[in-house]
């Protein structure tokens, strides 16, 4: 249950106040069941994603060109899956069940890793794309574009923008890290940088990313129709492979981009029409039931991880 970007705010958001200053309850009926869902799926998405890195990272085919790139999405899959949402399901259960909640100063700790990784995730699912359109559009430059040293330095670039990004919360710049009264931390944007961040960090690399595999599919498709039978029929068998391949990748990357995206947008779409604040939340129930489909989205992603198969 990641509450970063989508958390409403006021505009006088007192930015020196780490406190709540009311509670919301959620029955133990509805407590106790979503705890086990959402902390079971949390171990079944931190185990899975961490098994299908390291398959990636100790199979030598798959540990170059895109494979590494899925490996470092999944890497962010898994520090969200084994670290921070359980630490979101822990402190909404121990909130509403015995009234205990983590020291204010942790907030900014586990706020700024979460944030990080979500940025990350987003960036790299970009980058995968890009890498799709030079495999599919230039395949001629794909060997020079995926060499690994020039993936792990633009890999090291987004990782490291995206905890500096992540690091203005902890600053109070255009993002104030605080708990909300159902029980967890929250990343709560304000003023102009706060817009910029949010913007830039998770909605731009979406649609761009969604655009990108909208293009490599008009691309696909039309080169269906202008088949030079010729051509066809002389091309290497290698070559054909290999072209078949690369189309079956992207594949499981668009897929894997529109399912984990759906889950992901769920709750922030539906947080629009429901009021959360530092001091307020309206409809837990449906706020807590709505973070279990977002988890889904970073638990089980079956795409990605039938790459390794």
């Amino acid at each position: 249950m990641s509450w970063n970007y989508y958390v409403s705010n006021t505009d006088n958001l007192n930015i020196t106040n780490t406190t709540n200053a009311s509670s919301v309850t959620i029955p133990g009926k509805w407590l106790k069941p979503w705890a086990a869902v959402y902390l079971s799926f949390c171990f079944e998405g931190a185990l899975g994603n961490l098994l299908i890195v390291c398959v990636i990272l100790f199979n030598r085919k798959l540990r170059s060109g895109c494979g590494l790139l899925i490996a470092n999405c999944l890497i962010a899959y898994t520090i969200l899956c084994g670290f921070s949402f359980p630490i979101v399901g822990t402190s909404v259960y121990r909130k509403q069940a015995f009234n205990w909640q983590l020291d204010p100063k942790y907030c900014k700790g586990f706020q700024w890793i979460q944030m990080g990784c979500r940025f990350a995730a987003y960036w790299l699912d970009l980058y995968i794309a890009v890498n799709r359109v030079v495999a599919l559009c230039f395949p001629h430059r794909y060997r020079a574009f995926s060499r690994t040293r020039t993936e792990m330095t633009v890999v090291a670039i987004l990782w490291i923008t995206a905890l500096m990004y992540s690091g203005l919360g902890w600053f109070d710049l255009g993002m104030h890290f605080a708990w909300i009264p159902i029980g967890t931390c929250a990343g709560l944007p304000y003023g102009y940088l706060g817009t910029f961040v949010y913007m830039t960090g998770f909605y731009i690399p979406g649609v761009v990313t969604a655009g990108m595999y909208v293009f490599i599919y008009g691309k696909i498709l039309s080169r269906k129709h202008q088949i030079d039978p010729e051509r066809s029929s002389t091309e290497d068998n290698k070559q054909k492979q290999t072209r078949q391949k690369r189309i079956i990748t992207t594949n499981m990357m668009c897929v894997s981009f529109v399912c984990t995206s759906a889950c992901s947008m769920i709750l922030p779409v539906m947080i629009s029409f429901i009021k959360v604040t530092e001091n307020d939340v309206h409809y837990p129930i449906v706020v807590i039931w709505l973070a279990v489909a977002q988890l889904l989205g970073y638990a089980t992603n079956p795409v990605k991880s039938n790459y390794s198969l």
